[in-house]
């Protein structure tokens, strides 16, 4: 779940976009990975509403698919940067071996999760310092803001934020389990204006003339890698003792693209890749499809394909 449904949808957007858009196998890929992530705007909150109302639970599945999700967004974004590094290697007639860049994804899913884990445990120490839940909560999400700083900041391609920034509230959720359900509720109310941000920043980023113009192919693109995807999701499940039903409502809870789509979208047009624009276009129209189809599929399968304490 971590890896092969993005890895299988972004390799099959590459190949979708030589035969629809003309694109060659590396600006393919560029497109392909932004599009594969899941969307943790959409799927985290979702879970975290079924886990604290135990939907899913004697199976963990909604904790299956959090942490499942985290890592798919490492990889995928992972294999953006390589395929960005590709492109420009080419571009500039140096020899990058895709191998070494390979190399990357394993590289940064376990140093990012050093990292969460770390962090997580000097939080706690500090916590014993701390008489004030808020001065807590301002240490969490000043330690969450410092991990994205150090990330956006220094380029450290086999470190991931948001994985580790993942698995720090893991951590302080074992750790600290007395403080961290008030943690969770302070976050939820800056993510409530978080929101808002980010659909504004979605909506300034759409270029209507585009989406218009690429509207049908990008629909058949979505449509055919969102299958291979569903595939993929099957694929990772064989063996386990989920039904037929919990492996759909899996397949569904990993159909929706929003927050790294939206960050990762307007990347190659600003660095200057070829059909950048497209990308752009494309990536914002996978958005505007799959996160309310993804939304509302899971809140409206949930109940029926996950029994409570199943």
């Amino acid at each position: 779940m971590s890896v092969i449904p993005a890895i299988i949808e972004g390799f099959t957007i590459a190949i979708l976009s030589m035969v629809f858009l003309k694109f060659s196998f590396i600006q393919g890929g560029i497109l392909g990975f932004i599009i594969a992530a899941v969307s943790p705007a959409v799927l985290i909150p979702s879970m975290v509403y079924l886990i604290e109302r135990k939907i899913g639970e004697k199976k963990a599945i909604p904790k299956m698919l959090l942490v499942g999700s985290s890592a798919d967004d490492t990889v995928a974004i992972t294999f953006f940067t390589t395929f960005m590094s590709l492109y420009f290697s080419k571009i500039g007639g140096e020899k990058t071996s895709i191998l070494s860049e390979l190399l990357t994804i394993p590289l940064s899913i376990i140093l990012s999760i050093i990292i969460g884990f770390l962090i997580s445990l000097t939080t706690k120490c500090i916590f014993k310092f701390l008489k004030s839940n808020i001065l807590k909560v301002v240490l969490c999400f000043g330690s969450c803001l410092g991990m994205r700083w150090v990330e956006n900041s220094f380029h450290i391609e086999i470190f991931n934020s948001l994985l580790a920034i993942m698995v720090y509230g893991f951590c302080l959720r074992t750790f600290a389990e007395e403080i961290s359900k008030d943690i969770q509720n302070k976050m939820n109310i800056i993510w409530k204006y978080g929101k808002l941000y980010l659909f504004a920043f979605v909506g300034m980023a759409i270029n209507p003339f585009l989406v218009g113009k690429y509207f049908l192919v990008g629909v058949i693109i979505l449509i055919i890698s969102l299958t291979f995807r569903s595939f993929g999701v099957i694929l990772s499940l064989i063996g386990t003792d989920l039904t037929l039903k919990e492996k759909m409502f899996c397949v569904i809870a990993y159909l929706p693209k929003a927050t790294v789509q939206s960050a990762k979208a307007g990347i190659p047009l600003q660095a200057g890749v070829l059909y950048g624009d497209i990308m752009q276009a494309i990536s914002i129209l996978s958005v505007l499809i799959t996160a309310p189809i993804g939304a509302i599929g899971i809140k409206l399968t949930s109940t029926k394909l996950l029994n409570d304490g199943s």
